[in-house]
């Protein structure tokens, strides 16, 4: 599908941190989603009655220029960018 997936973890409890790449490689991909699953309470789960307490969302903290991927990763995130052909 001509398409490069990223996964990304920040464990740190506290501070957000910056994910940086060289993708010129890939120089005619762009970012085709970038997807978080955040909570502050690392004990969260979905249940029943809140089955969607802990659900991916859209993030805009990711871009591509000049090159090179940055994005922003939440504290305690898991990430996921997929990127495809322009």
């Amino acid at each position: 599908a001509d398409e490069l997936v990223i996964f990304a973890v920040n464990k740190d409890l506290k501070d957000s941190n910056t994910l940086s790449m060289d993708l010129r490689q890939f120089a005619d991909y762009r970012i085709l989603e970038h997807l978080v699953l955040h909570d502050e309470d690392l004990y969260a789960v979905n249940t029943e009655a809140d089955p969607n307490r802990i659900a991916p969302v859209t993030s805009a903290d990711s871009k591509i220029q000049d090159g090179k991927l940055t994005a922003t990763l939440k504290h305690k995130s898991w990430n996921m960018i997929r990127l495809g052909r322009a």
